[in-house]
């Protein structure tokens, strides 16, 4: 059915008086127009037999790739497809190679008329444009002896839009004349603060305001930024040659259209189909080399895979979204919403659920001998190999810092840097910078312009990460060495794994069986368990294990007063505080939610608990009643 917004026409000149068909043109709006055959062929044996039916189908169908259209023929040829080769008639073959050679896709593989002795393809549809076809297949529908045949087209295929990216500039980049301006720089503002004693008289927002401006300079003139347009899917199997031979490709194609020359079309054709091979066996070649180079790992692997087999395209640029029942199409309009739902998440999961807003006080103490929790000073090599390991593919946060740049300096920088993860942890303070995160929404599933379907990716200064190292190896091994965590908690944890949970699971169900018990199971996944964090119950819940004056002030500081921004393309939104839950990507959040979560194994001493993070199994094992 073709409305009045899908135009149409016969196209006269293109049918041939001998066939029973019709060929017309769609004309989508705001799309390229493509032509629909539908075509009949009567059996061999029939006495309206075309002698020449596939030779004047042949002419057909290079008239209409003459206009240089898709084409989409379709129709029930009497033709088996099915058949095995010994038994594929004179017709048959021609169909098929007729199909080959004007490059045509056959798109149906299923039988179109089931009998009770036999099943047999004879309705085709074919296309010299497949990749334009979303779906295709054989319906029953019990209309008459043959099945009902259908294809689904794209009808508007909307070019990706550019996504523009702000980058630094590596083209000129030389790291050793960048490590050697940032080695004639003075650092001295903050050289009297590398002892205990002076620490705790620097600045912590000042000193690292400092670094940042002083870094940022030298890195600016070595790397600037660039605003760079992204454009449509990378294809790494594309060589020179091949892009060569895609534009003589593209050349006689034109060359073919205005000459409308046989010869000029049989070259296109002859061309065409040797780049369409070309291209299918680089694609080939570089996957299987993908496949090999990462056999040996699991995780790169699959990453590999889901390349190689992509599932539905989610595209990464956002272009409207819905924002008080109204379509918005402005950036900062569309940033500001996202964050705005990002932040009140927790808050409206809460009303849902009738939950009050104010927290209890977790009372319990942990262990009356427990001693203080106390920072220690980090020295400049604890810094240096933190630089050292950063990994340079990932992003940086909003202060616009690299880690490459900042492993590339790591010899220079460690000095400073230490200085103000020093004077942070002596004085129970995070500068405010380290707590501020950029969000980038993440499109999940379902409608592209509802907020709820999408997750927020949070990113955090890379600097920040070195702190909350420092600060996860002390507090991670203070509780391993007062055996403070579950030992039934699996997740977060060295020495502890997945494996690790389900074969504990699966022994103590085996321990039941072979004692007679019946244990029953209860699998619970918490929503927004991170997000739903309570700050004050958290800090409560620290200080029973012994955090107390500047190591829970530290912690007070880094947990409150934490912002965040969403950008959109170009835009950023306005800044909203986090009124909750633990930082997303960050190094310490993991370990200060096994904190949080760590008493649900005291709630209920007749059950048996296994976490693995948020993931609790539990488990009850009891002699079955007789009924």
């Amino acid at each position: 059915m073709c409305t009045q917004e899908m135009m149409w026409k016969w196209c006269v000149g293109l049918t041939s008086n001998h066939l029973q068909s019709s060929l017309f043109e769609v004309c989508p709006p705001k799309s390229h127009s493509f032509l629909v055959g539908v075509l009949y062929r009567p059996p061999t044996a029939s006495n309206h037999a075309v002698k020449d039916y596939m030779f004047i189908l042949e002419s057909g169908l290079q008239q209409a790739a003459a206009r240089g259209k898709e084409v989409i023929i379709l129709g029930d040829l009497n033709c088996d497809l099915l058949a095995k080769r010994n038994n594929t008639s004179v017709e048959c073959r021609q169909l098929k190679g007729l199909l080959r050679s004007e490059n045509f896709t056959q798109l149906i593989h299923q039988p179109t008329q089931i009998t009770r002795d036999s099943q047999t393809l004879l309705d085709i549809i074919a296309t010299n444009a497949p990749h334009n076809i979303k779906e295709s297949g054989v319906l029953s529908l019990s209309l008459s002896d043959h099945e009902f045949v259908y294809c689904i087209r794209k009808l508007n295929w909307v070019k990706t839009p550019p996504e523009v990216k702000c980058l630094r500039n590596y083209a000129k980049y030389d790291p050793s004349k960048f490590y050697d301006d940032l080695r004639n720089v003075d650092w001295n503002a903050n050289e009297n603060s590398h002892d205990e004693m002076n620490v705790n008289n620097v600045c912590v927002d000042n000193a690292w305001s400092r670094f940042k401006a002083i870094f940022l300079q030298v890195a600016d003139r070595h790397a600037p930024f660039i605003q760079k347009r992204v454009r449509g899917r990378d294809c790494p199997w594309i060589t020179g040659q091949i892009k060569r031979e895609i534009r003589h490709r593209d050349f006689l194609l034109k060359k073919a259209r205005k000459s409308k020359l046989d010869e000029d079309w049989l070259a296109y054709r002859t061309v065409r189909n040797r780049v369409s091979n070309i291209v299918r066996r680089a694609k080939q070649t570089y996957n299987k080399k993908l496949i090999k180079d990462h056999q040996d790992d699991s995780k790169t692997f699959w990453k590999t895979m889901k390349k190689i087999f992509p599932g539905e395209k989610k595209s990464s640029v956002i272009k409207n979204i819905q924002v008080y029942g109204k379509l918005c199409t402005n950036n900062k309009k569309i940033a500001n919403a996202f964050n705005m739902f990002f932040t009140s998440a927790v808050t409206r999961l809460r009303q849902s659920l009738d939950l009050g807003s104010n927290a209890r006080k977790f009372t319990h103490v942990v262990n009356h001998s427990l001693p203080d929790f106390k920072f220690k000073m980090v020295d400049e090599s604890f810094t240096l190999n933190a630089l050292r390991q950063l990994k340079t593919n990932k992003s940086g946060g909003l202060d616009d810092i690299s880690p490459r740049l900042l492993k590339d300096a790591a010899e220079v920088i460690s000095k400073p840097l230490t200085q103000i993860i020093n004077a942070s942890l002596s004085q129970g303070i995070v500068p405010h910078e380290w707590k501020h995160a950029r969000v980038t929404p993440l499109f999940k599933k379902r409608v592209s312009t509802d907020l709820d379907n999408y997750r927020p990716i949070s990113v955090l200064p890379v600097v920040s990460k070195l702190l909350e190292r420092a600060v996860h190896h002390q507090l991670y091994s203070f509780c391993n060495e007062h055996k403070l965590l579950s030992p039934f908690q699996c997740g977060f944890r060295s020495n502890h794994s997945t494996e690790f949970a389900a074969v504990a699971f699966s022994d103590y169900v085996r321990r039941g069986m072979d004692q007679g018990l019946l244990t029953g199971a209860v699998f619970i996944d918490l929503r927004k368990a991170f997000d739903s964090v309570d700050h004050d119950l958290l800090i409560s819940k620290l200080q029973s294990y012994g955090l107390k004056n500047i190591e829970l002030n530290w912690f007070k500081s880094y947990l409150l007063d934490r912002k965040q921004v969403v950008r959109i393309g170009t835009e950023t939104s306005d800044y909203c505080t986090i009124t909750s839950g633990v930082p997303q990507g960050s190094v310490l959040g993991p370990l200060l939610f096994l904190v949080y979560i760590n008493d649900i194994c005291n709630s209920c001493n007749r059950m048996k608990f296994y976490l693995f993070a948020d993931d609790t199994n539990l488990l009850y094992a009891d002699k079955p009643k007789n009924p």
